[in-house]
């Protein structure tokens, strides 16, 4: 398993810019996911949260640790089944505006 760490701080529209954190970034084709960490109580409360087309969908909510190895479950499974490209932490990677506007 890889070992995941935050790439950056990424604004959202429902959550706190300081307390959100990207983990991780896949693309397939057009589609691009992001995986992000809402801290919202500390590493005590988290919820993971999947940013698509600029669409937010909660995942699951539990603690940092747990939140940490969600997104490694999601990362595995989406390479490995769904055919998604798990990007570095220096890489950019932005959806066509088609699909988000």
């Amino acid at each position: 398993m890889t070992d995941i760490q935050p790439q950056k701080v990424y604004p959202s529209k429902c959550m706190n810019l300081e307390k959100t954190h990207l983990y991780a970034t896949l693309s397939s084709g057009e589609e691009v996911r992001h995986l992000l960490i809402d801290f919202v109580d500390g590493s005590h409360v988290t919820n993971l949260v999947q940013l698509t087309a600029g669409s937010e969908t909660q995942i699951a909510t539990g603690t940092e640790y747990e939140m940490t190895q969600k997104v490694e479950e999601l990362v595995q499974l989406w390479v490995t089944q769904g055919g998604f490209k798990h990007h570095l932490p220096d890489v950019l990677v932005h959806e066509s505006l088609v699909g988000a506007v």
